[in-house]
């Protein structure tokens, strides 16, 4: 997505803006008692709807690699 293509449908039709899905103040960033709003940047793919969204506050990616279950 990143690049500018979908990966789901391969369409170079990616658009990205910060916090474009989450809200004004970015994604809810749960840390076990409560949740703050991190900065992200969604990618959507106009041609088929497909979105992601990537966390871009340093603070908020460290309290999910202390907190949250490593899969």
């Amino acid at each position: 997505m990143k690049d500018g293509k979908c990966i789901k449908c391969g369409a170079e039709t990616v658009h990205m803006q910060e916090n474009g899905i989450g809200g004004l103040y970015g994604l809810d960033v749960f840390d076990g008692r409560s949740s703050e709003k991190g900065k992200a940047l969604t990618y959507a793919c106009v041609t088929c709807g497909y979105f992601e969204n990537y966390i871009i506050d340093p603070k908020k990616v460290k309290t999910i690699s202390e907190k949250w279950k490593k899969v």
